[in-house]
């Protein structure tokens, strides 16, 4: 008589730690950081000769802190124009009950501060 035939069992991939809810959140927020940065640099006018209007709107926070220091950019004014989208995808990504709560008080402090952008304190820089 033959012996059967016996495949090998695959075991069952043990599933890894659960992944924090923000950090899909920041990737994506680091995703929407690329475009954002090129279009910021091309409202620069590339070489700092443009009217940085959109730049105003996508990162109106960064562009308010640039007033209180107009003389350089240092690199801490820099290092807000890199988080700012990361930091915003965290906070939603989170999902809590709050996520509504959140992403209204995120809306409402961007468009503030994209309004304050344009205020004669801002056109110091």
């Amino acid at each position: 008589m033959a012996d059967p035939v016996v495949e090998p069992t695959v075991p069952e991939p043990v599933p890894g730690p659960a992944q924090p809810k923000w950090v899909k959140g920041s990737a994506m927020g680091i995703a929407a950081t690329v475009p954002a940065m090129i279009i910021f640099v091309i409202s620069g006018g590339l070489v700092g000769h443009g009217d940085y209007v959109v730049a105003r709107l996508i990162f109106p926070i960064p562009m308010l802190s640039v007033a209180m220091a107009p003389e350089s950019i240092s690199g801490l004014f820099a290092l807000l124009y890199l988080v700012q989208f990361p930091i915003y995808g965290a906070l939603l990504g989170m999902r809590t009950r709050l996520s509504l709560g959140i992403f209204a008080v995120l809306a409402v402090l961007h468009v503030f501060a994209a309004v304050a952008s344009f205020t004669e304190l801002a056109f110091l820089f």
